[in-house]
């Protein structure tokens, strides 16, 4: 299940809102194990902007329950490839986009990424380019194909 760790609002604190979060996860994977249920935290703003965020609240929860949801195009560091392959060990689910930090992603150097994780799940593509989807889905399915064989 994918889950955010959520923003910090006005005249709160970061710390304040990561100590929430962490309890509140701690929480729900004690529930979501009786379930069989694994949580995905995904690096979407917020408490979860950078991979050093997302890795603090993983390892805080310290919970074989949960783990990471990559989202290849979220990272707005000068380095977002260096912090994927900081999150992919963690990834239990990882969609990848088109762009990365405004400019086309390296399907070729994100895959070398996830097998050096041993990353084996889908990559779905979460598609949010100006171009029409219908032309622009199936050029990206192609690169993906590609950087996979």
């Amino acid at each position: 299940m994918r889950v955010f760790g959520g923003r910090v609002p006005k005249g709160d604190t970061e710390k304040a809102c990561v100590n929430r979060a962490v309890e509140a996860f701690k929480e729900c994977c004690e529930h979501a194990s009786k379930y069989g249920v694994m949580l995905a935290l995904e690096n979407h703003g917020g408490v979860c902007t950078s991979a050093e965020q997302v890795l603090n609240i993983i390892k805080r929860v310290d919970s074989e329950w949960m783990g990471a949801n990559l989202d290849t195009g979220n990272f707005r560091s000068d380095e977002p490839y260096k912090e994927i392959a900081m999150t992919a060990p963690y990834a239990l689910t990882c969609h990848v986009k088109v762009s990365v930090k405004g400019e086309e992603v390296d399907m070729n150097r994100v895959v070398r990424i996830l097998r050096e994780a041993n990353y084996s799940g889908y990559l779905p593509i979460e598609y949010e380019e100006k171009e029409d989807p219908m032309s622009g889905v199936p050029k990206f399915l192609a690169k993906i194909r590609e950087a996979l064989s």
